[in-house]
């Protein structure tokens, strides 16, 4: 009845193809919430009816831009995706290792994507070689305090890659001194390299053999088609 007509005002305003003034909005909500709730309406209460809009605007924001960024990988970014899983599978049975860096978020991808390769995933099947370069507390501010920070991934490939094996660098901006550091050195050991990226690119492009580039510039959008 009335419930129902209050929700479906509000909704046709909320999903309007032209952008329905604040004003309205706010009014449409607030009868919607005096006809349900009447014991807890107040009248010029319209702080909470502004928060709920601009909260459900910023989240299907969100949604729609992560849908249009995984929409516009284009065929050529497809082929590659396909080219590098290639080149993994071959390396995985040559007895190689995977290995992947990478900074805050980049640094949590880089742990997710080795875990998920050591464990099931979603078959039984057996661990394949995958190591992140970024778990190891003790390593990392040996290597930090002891040459910097820009070597802490560099120093660690040194030391455990070998040729055939890969390094994953993972960075949104393409900018990360240390991650650059680390693929140019397994380039030097002959130790394949492959860059997830984004925003162009960045000078971490110079250094990969093979890249999976987003074609975005918003950091959260990258770090999740990089997943």
């Amino acid at each position: 009845g009335l419930i129902m007509k209050r929700i479906n005002e509000y909704r046709k305003l909320f999903n309007a193809e032209s952008e329905s003034t604040l004003k309205e909005l706010k009014t449409a909500y607030r009868n919607l919430v005096k006809d349900w709730h009447p014991d807890k309406f107040q009248e010029g209460d319209e702080k909470a009816a502004e928060a709920e809009i601009m909260s459900r605007k910023i989240i299907e924001n969100h949604i729609e831009e992560h849908i249009n960024t995984a929409v516009n990988i284009d065929d050529a970014q497809k082929s590659q995706i396909n080219n590098i899983a290639e080149i993994m599978i071959n390396s995985l049975n040559n007895g190689g290792t995977i290995y992947w860096c990478g900074n805050g978020g980049s640094s949590s991808d880089s742990q997710h994507l080795a875990a998920e390769l050591i464990g099931r995933y979603d078959q039984d099947r057996r661990p394949l070689n995958s190591l992140s370069l970024t778990t190891d507390s003790a390593v990392l501010t040996c290597i930090a305090n002891d040459y910097g920070f820009d070597d802490i991934f560099s120093r660690q490939i040194e030391g455990l890659g070998k040729s055939g094996d890969i390094l994953v660098g993972i960075s949104t901006s393409g900018k990360s001194q240390n991650v650059y550091k680390a693929l140019k050195k397994a380039q030097d050991m002959n130790v394949i390299t492959i860059g997830f990226l984004g925003k162009g690119g960045g000078e971490i492009l110079s250094v990969c053999d093979n890249h999976i580039t987003i074609n975005s510039n918003v950091t959260a959008r990258i770090q999740e088609m990089h997943i």
